[in-house]
């Protein structure tokens, strides 16, 4: 092999460098990532051999995350953005890449947005924004921005989280709340009981009413009710008065097996002594089967209310008992005619009965004969007035035909149930008074007489 040449040499050492210098500018190339791809030649021709960088995995985790994640200008344009934001979007990736981000949200916040974007205080800003899809569907988001300079380029990250499941549950919870509130302070009574009538929940109302805390414990030991009258239950959307006779007991057995009650009345005598009257509403709890899961019982308490009505009954009932033996006549009638009660004094002096005169038009008839026109005009004059009145005296035919005389005052007593207007009507017997009142005058009349005839016979 022949010595090479000086020269010879020199070239050669001269490629050598020229050689090293391309492979260590190929290596520095590819250490800082500019290099994505080689193409390397081969006895099968070229091949192309990609690079995978460090910061491959971070692509890849940015374009599967579950929040929308995006880049954009000062001005909101939009550089780059993962599929997830395209979806929420309802548009497609290539679309949304280079639109302006301002308009997806809504007109109102965009202002806010723009000013979130100028600002500058080198933290990570997050509010609150809603989006529009293409369908118009708005979208509640967490926006979080982060300001970036690359290069002497000033870029925005954008990370939009969807709040619509969170806002949904957080309405499900204020919700929750909600009842819960209502029901720990509804006024009423309120029972959940399970399956085998355990009483799993109760309002604040529930454990003031039996004297101790229920929970846990069986219904029909905590709560011993009797139906204390036949009353009305509803059941598949009727209500029909099939029910136990009073002094029956209640069992929540008869909810757990799908019967409806609604404002039945029962009493509830607690450990210490103390009765109470209550209402009883009852309905089974379903599943989505229709299965009987439980039940919820609603005791009102009417306590006060029996008690007032008893009072107002007694109280009622001495009225008409001093009506009734009071010893002066007296009626109770209403606008439309009829009569309500008359009593003994009444039907003794005049031999008339309630069946006698029903209605004032069978009484002045029977009472005035052919004055009953005028006498039932000045009666019907009654219902207008507001005070006690003096009507005077009127003779009146009792049953056997004879008369008698009688001096009436009347009284409006208000309204009845039904709105009628109600009057009381008493009446003095002035007959004897008027017969002695009578003979008087004419022993008077006759004394000038009688005296003239005593001087004649002197």
């Amino acid at each position: 092999m022949p010595e090479k040449t000086r020269e010879e040499l020199e070239q050669e050492l001269q490629d050598l460098r020229d050689r090293l210098s391309v492979a260590e500018e190929t290596l520095q190339a590819i250490r800082q990532g500019e290099v994505d791809a080689l193409v390397v030649s081969g006895p099968e021709g070229d091949q192309i051999f990609t690079l995978q960088s460090a910061d491959e995995p971070y692509r890849l985790f940015v374009e599967q995350m579950q929040e929308g994640a995006a880049t954009v200008t000062s001005d909101g344009m939009l550089l780059y953005c993962n599929r997830r934001l395209a979806e929420l979007l309802q548009r497609n990736l290539e679309t949304v890449i280079g639109s302006n981000f301002k308009q997806y949200l809504n007109p109102a916040e965009r202002p806010l947005f723009q000013a979130l974007l100028q600002q500058d205080t080198g933290k990570c800003s997050q509010r609150e924004f809603c989006l529009i899809a293409r369908d118009q569907t708005e979208i509640p988001i967490a926006l979080s921005i982060n300001k970036l300079t690359i290069e002497n380029v000033i870029i925005h990250c954008l990370i939009i989280t969807d709040l619509t499941e969170y806002k949904r549950q957080k309405k499900i919870v204020a919700a929750e709340k909600l009842a819960r509130s209502i029901f720990e302070q509804v006024a009423d009574a309120i029972v959940v009981c399970d399956q085998r009538g355990i009483i799993i929940r109760t309002s604040m109302a529930t454990q003031e009413l039996c004297g101790k805390n229920p929970i846990l414990q069986p219904f029909d030991q905590v709560f011993l009710l009797i139906f204390c009258s036949s009353d009305i239950r509803e059941d598949n959307n009727r209500i029909y008065s099939a029910f136990p006779t009073s002094g029956h007991p209640f069992s929540i057995a008869t909810i757990l097996n799908g019967e409806t009650f609604q404002g039945v009345e029962v009493v509830f005598g607690r450990e210490d002594g103390q009765e109470f009257h209550l209402l009883l509403s009852g309905r089974a709890l379903l599943n989505s089967k229709n299965q009987i899961q439980g039940c919820v019982v609603t005791l009102t308490n009417i306590t006060s209310r029996k008690q007032s009505e008893k009072a107002l009954q007694e109280s009622q009932e001495r009225f008409r008992r001093a009506v009734l033996y009071s010893p002066i006549p007296i009626m109770l009638h209403a606008e439309d005619g009829e009569v309500l009660q008359i009593n003994q004094a009444w039907t003794e002096l005049t031999g008339y009965t309630h069946q006698d005169i029903p209605a004032i038009a069978d009484w002045t008839q029977k009472a005035y004969g052919t004055r009953q026109a005028l006498v039932r005009a000045t009666i019907d004059q009654l219902y207008g007035f507001n005070q006690p009145i003096g009507e005077g005296e009127y003779t009146i035919i009792t049953r056997n035909g004879s008369t008698r005389i009688w001096d009436f005052y009347s009284a409006p007593l208000g309204k009845l149930n039904d709105g009628r207007r109600m009057v009381i009507s008493t009446a003095l017997d002035v007959t004897l008074r008027k017969q002695a009142e009578l003979e008087l005058q004419q022993a008077k009349s006759r004394f000038p007489t009688q005296a003239w005839e005593l001087r004649q016979g002197n």
